[in-house]
């Protein structure tokens, strides 16, 4: 794959010249257009402002001194209230917000939606869909929502601050993915960075839905760097509507947050709720272009794979080698989970593939304990203290020629019902029916398998 070098940007998200001052709106005015922090009182000097985010604990703290708040760090969190007809659309950050008839929610999209502003003592009643924005304070959900009638009584007021002088619109810091990973390793499990940060790549991996409109990809920069894109929308935010708007090997350049998104103790580096700012083409064949040139005079050299020990295996933790070695206990016939032994040591061995990749069940090898194995292995976890090679191949007592030709795919990964793997991708039940169409309403084991490579996966909604 071709090479590309980014510049990057060396200003700060949240580096102003001069604090910006905004004051407390008190009286209804006959215009609402400007620019304001949306603002719950917590004390008479504690200010919450709402950050932009459906999240809890969705905002950032501020003085409050005198019915003013001044600040170099809040220019990111304005909201540029304007008229539309019928009242005022409200936008954070090229977001719009607005509230949904009958429900308790954070309405944020691309389309401007229609708010109502009036003042309610000292309070304002910005209301969208007849829901009210307010802040609930309830201990682990402090957030801004709009509230449905039922409920929003029971929520607490909002004030609008107005900034006395113009907010330049903030300057998003352009950084490296490693720079990105470095600070998704600072945030805590879950956790999403307030800023928005742009980071430009190479696009591969790609999982492009047309029916949500969104695409999930890898983006690798020029230091071989990669992160997850997750659910990013096209260009100007829009939904994707053909699968041709995005390729693998496309080079873009993406807006959004970062994430440190946890599940079952792993960890996966995140940019989301993101777009893209731009997109280069690399013709067809992502970026492979001159690849048949480029491969005549022979075939490709075939990979030697090394017989390792079992105590080589864990010590390296990992790394492709054949393992041979006694069958012992059985946990599972039908996954293909055991334990195998050589004369170094013993590691468990979870779902374990035959030799063609296809999804046979383990029971019909007819492998019963004190049987000698040879698999083909790469996958090194430790799970609950326990040494564990995982999605090896049964290759059985000879090493065959043909398995040299199969690889684990070790870039196939599952969420939220959906696994995600290179285009052409097959996936496979168990019991070897092909169950592709049905992605994204997936629950349980599949083996996924997209020419010579083949990986087994756990799915859970």
């Amino acid at each position: 794959m071709k090479k590309f070098t980014f510049l990057v940007a060396a200003l700060c998200a949240t580096m102003m010249a001069s604090a910006t001052v905004f004051e407390k709106v008190t009286t209804a005015p006959a215009d609402w257009s400007g620019q304001y922090l949306i603002v719950y009182e917590n004390s008479a000097t504690e200010a919450y402002v709402f950050n932009g985010q459906d999240a809890a604990n969705g905002y950032v703290s501020a003085s409050i001194a005198d019915g003013k708040i001044e600040s170099t760090e809040l220019d990111n969190y304005v909201a540029t209230i304007a008229p539309m007809t019928g009242g005022y659309s409200v936008k954070i950050a090229e977001k719009y917000y607005g509230g949904k008839s009958g429900s308790n929610s954070l309405e944020i999209g691309t389309t401007a939606v229609l708010n109502t502003l009036s003042m309610k003592a000292d309070t304002v009643l910005l209301t969208s869909n007849t829901s009210v924005m307010r802040f609930n304070k309830a201990k682990d959900q402090k957030r801004f929502r709009y509230f449905k009638a039922a409920s929003y009584a029971i929520q607490s007021g909002i004030c609008l601050y107005k900034a006395t002088t113009a907010v330049e619109d903030p300057v998003v810091e352009e950084i490296s993915v490693s720079k990105a990973l470095e600070l998704i390793d600072a945030l805590a499990d879950n956790g999403v960075t307030v800023d928005n940060y742009i980071l430009s790549g190479v696009v591969s991996e790609l999982d492009l839905s047309t029916e949500f409109g969104n695409a999930t990809f890898t983006l690798t920069d020029a230091s071989g760097s990669g992160i997850l894109i997750y659910r990013a929308y096209n260009i100007g935010n829009q939904k994707f509507t053909d699968a041709a708007q995005l390729a693998n090997g496309d080079t873009v350049k993406v807006f959004g947050q970062l994430k440190k998104y946890v599940k079952d103790a792993v960890t996966t580096p995140e940019l989301v709720k993101g777009y893209l700012l731009d997109r280069k083409t690399t013709g067809e064949g992502g970026g492979s272009e001159g690849g048949e040139e480029g491969g005549e005079g022979g075939e490709t050299e075939e990979t030697v794979v090394e017989n390792k020990t079992i105590a080589e295996f864990i010590a390296n933790k990992g790394g492709k080698c054949y393992l041979t070695g006694a069958v012992g206990e059985i946990k599972n016939t039908t996954f293909g989970n055991f334990y195998l032994t050589d004369a170094s040591g013993t590691i468990f061995v979870y779902g374990c593939l035959t030799a063609d990749g296809q999804s046979k069940q383990f029971e019909t090898l007819g492998v019963a304990q004190g049987d000698t194995l040879t698999v083909l292995a790469s996958v090194y976890e430790v799970y609950q203290s326990q040494d564990q090679a995982k999605d090896v191949i049964y290759v059985s007592h000879k090493k065959a020629t043909a398995i040299r030709t199969v690889e684990i795919d070790n870039t196939v990964y599952a969420r939220d019902g959906r696994i995600y793997a290179e285009e052409g991708a097959r996936i496979y039940s168990l019991t070897g029916l092909d169950v592709t169409r049905m992605n994204g309403n997936l629950e349980g084991i599949y083996i996924v398998k997209n020419g010579n490579k083949v990986a087994k996966v756990a799915v859970a909604k």
